[in-house]
């Protein structure tokens, strides 16, 4: 049975505050604007399977929610505002039919694999910002500056950075002249 509860997207830590916490708790080292774009082969794999997985994982939940019912719930989304989830047990039952227990079971299954290519994607040194559309940012620094160096999947390399306490909105492009002062 479906509800108009159904979850449409995971949540993904975009805020400032959170995402400079989860640089400090991952202990993120810098990269040069060359050490990012020599990781960006290894970036596109890893990203292209996460927004698969998230993929997948939608379509479960979706044909889960057709079978079993859903609480309404209150949760805090990444800006800190109240919205309304649906709230799925994938706990197995005894009650639960073979397409339940299955779909339960490959939903466990691959949440597991997703939150297990979220760490791969960490263990690069990188944040996923933006899940759905694949947006990386890797601690840089420029012109002796911190800064967010961002990726995009399906990007050749990295071609944007903005300052710290600035989020995406405030990109600014990493030209030739930027490339080439870093080198020299």
């Amino acid at each position: 049975m479906a509800t108009p509860h159904t979850p449409t997207h995971i949540d993904s830590s975009s805020t400032r505050f959170r995402l400079c916490c989860v640089f400090d708790r991952l202990g993120l080292t810098e990269f040069t604007i060359e050490g990012a774009n020599a990781i960006v082969p290894e970036l596109r794999d890893a990203v292209g399977q996460h927004r698969q997985m998230g993929q997948k994982i939608q379509k479960l939940v979706h044909g889960l929610t057709e079978h079993v019912s859903t609480e309404p719930t209150v949760v805090e989304d990444d800006d800190g505002e109240a919205v309304e989830a649906a709230v799925i047990d994938i706990t197995l039952h005894d009650g639960d039919d073979d397409d339940v227990r299955r779909l339960k079971r490959d939903l466990r299954r691959s949440v597991r694999r997703y939150r297990d290519n979220q760490r791969r994607i960490e263990d690069l040194g990188a944040v996923l910002t933006d899940e759905e559309g694949g947006a990386v940012e890797l601690l840089g620094r420029i012109d002796g500056r911190l800064v967010r160096l961002c990726w995009t999947y399906g990007a050749d390399r990295f071609e944007h950075y903005h300052e710290l306490a600035e989020d995406s909105a405030d990109n600014k492009p990493l030209g030739a002249d930027l490339r080439s002062r870093q080198l020299n």
